[in-house]
């Protein structure tokens, strides 16, 4: 039965002029998944050990969200979404490190921030699979882990480009005291520090993190705290999502994950 699902061809073309392709045993494992119930999808591309006979490659789950993408299933999009987001999160991890000078640990903010912008980037391409086709995935569909791995050189060089110095955020941050309107971004715009904000130690540390922030991730946040809407079909409103030259879903992804990465440079929320 499984033999006789069409799983269509990536359209995009190397250099040399021939077609990318899945290797066989993908595009096996996806006319298997596309054989089985939706419930039954999602808990094969839950399991993360490599090891079984029954992992799911993530090229594998890219095509079914890809595919998800062109349904009206918005639950199981979302959860196809979350569980992709997680493969890439276990690709690039981002482990604690013993800060220099100190025997205090704390996490990379250039790790972090390289990792969001791999999952940013993804991101994108998918919306924009979602309304035609972007070719760009198409990499990732026939060699994921050598597409992530090209992408993350890419997210380096954009972090360095955007930061000179990415230093870690640490339980001990000595950083020069912000100012008054990144104290209103942080008050009004960080879930999950309202009931421990008035502790000046706390409040300390939370302010000198966003300190350490990437230029852009500071800017969206101060755009947020001017009360400026993210997006707007009036073409004459001024939008978070034309100041800074990106879709409506990714101003949201990425504030998202700039709240994520302050919780979690605190202690807030685990490190996946």
């Amino acid at each position: 039965m499984n033999a006789k699902i069409v799983v269509a061809p990536l359209r995009k073309i190397k250099g040399d002029g021939t077609l990318y392709n899945r290797p066989a045993e993908v595009e096996a494992a996806i006319r298997r998944l596309l054989g089985m119930s939706r419930q039954e999808v999602l808990a094969a591309c839950a399991l993360n050990d490599r090891q079984r006979a029954d992992y799911v490659p993530s090229e594998c789950i890219l095509h079914l969200l890809r595919r998800a993408g062109r349904d009206n299933d918005q639950a199981y999009l979302e959860r196809l979404f979350r569980l992709f987001t997680s493969r890439i999160a276990r690709a690039l991890p981002v482990p604690e490190r013993l800060l220099p000078g100190s025997n205090a640990k704390g996490l990379s903010a250039a790790d972090l921030a390289v990792r969001e912008f791999a999952i940013d980037r993804l991101t994108e391409m998918l919306c924009l699979d979602r309304q035609g086709y972007d070719d760009r995935l198409d990499i990732y569909e026939a060699t994921f882990e050598a597409a992530l791995k090209t992408l993350r050189a890419t997210a380096r060089r954009s972090v360095g480009r955007q930061r000179s110095r990415l230093e870690p955020l640490s339980d001990d941050p000595e950083t020069a005291e912000p100012s008054s309107d990144v104290e209103d971004a942080l008050l009004r715009h960080v879930p999950g520090t309202e009931e421990k904000i008035e502790r000046r130690d706390y409040r300390r540390k939370l302010l000198a993190a966003i300190q350490l922030l990437p230029d852009e991730d500071r800017r969206l946040l101060m755009l947020l705290n001017e009360d400026i809407p993210i997006h707007s079909k009036d073409p004459t409103v001024t939008t978070v999502a034309r100041l800074i030259g990106c879709g409506e879903q990714t101003v949201r992804n990425r504030r998202d994950r700039i709240h994520r990465d302050l919780r979690r440079a605190l202690g807030l929320e685990p490190v996946r």
